[in-house]
This record gives C-alpha cells, structure tokens and sequence, in this order.
C-alpha cells in the first residue's frame, strides 16, 4: 500500500477529529493552507483507496473515515449533524446475513429539523 503523502494524512486527520461528515470546504476551512484543488485530489484519492468514504446530500458531497459506522440526523433548515446513539441498521444486515447476503458497510442520513429549528418554524407559524 502507497505511504499518504503529506496533504493526505492531514486530510485524513481532520476527517478523523471531526465528530461529524466534512465537505472539502468544511476541511478547507480547518487547512487554508492547503487549496481546494489539493483538498480534492487528496479526498479522490483516500476514498478510491478505501481510507475515506463519501455521500451525497442536497448537491453537497460529504466525507468521513472509512473506519466509522456512525449514523447521523441532518437538519436540513440549519446544516447541522447530530450523531444518532442507536445504530438502526445492525437488525437489517443480520436479516441480510440470513439470507446469505453480506453487508460490508451501511450509512444511514435522517433529515428533517432539528429541535432549535423546528422550534422557529412553530413559532414562525404561529405569528
């Protein structure tokens, strides 16, 4: 396996500190030494490689470590993540096992408001 240069470990890194998935602009704000362009390669080539996987939600493509298996609420009025406590998905792939399926990987996104937000718009409704 190829040694991560220099501006991939960093990437990596900041993946990894975060408690939440990361858009190349989200990482770019943690490395503005380091260009969107070099941010992109570096993000190509980790999740080609199997260090780092990504989704796409609302045209906004989001990263995390490989290694995780964290599923998250997404607020879709503020942009926040909220990591979800109680994984949903190890009853579906224990149903899939039995039917001589095997499940590698599993990412769950919920959307909707969250409770600051939903607030807002109630009371938003209310006037």
């Amino acid at each position: 396996m190829e040694r991560l240069t220099k501006n991939r470990e960093r990437v990596k890194e900041i993946l990894c500190n975060s408690d939440h998935p990361l858009t190349a602009y989200d990482i770019s704000k943690e490395c503005p030494e380091m260009s969107l362009t070099t941010i992109y390669r570096a993000l190509d080539y980790l999740v080609r490689n199997g260090h780092v996987k990504s989704f796409t939600f609302n045209e906004y493509t989001y990263f995390l470590p490989s290694e995780r298996h964290e599923d998250f609420f997404l607020c879709t009025s503020c942009g926040r993540f909220f990591q979800l406590e109680h994984c949903f998905a190890s009853s579906y792939e224990q149903n899939l096992r039995e039917k001589g399926m095997v499940p590698k990987d599993h990412l769950i996104l919920i959307t909707g408001f969250c409770s600051e937000c939903n607030e807002k718009l109630h009371l938003q409704t209310q006037m």
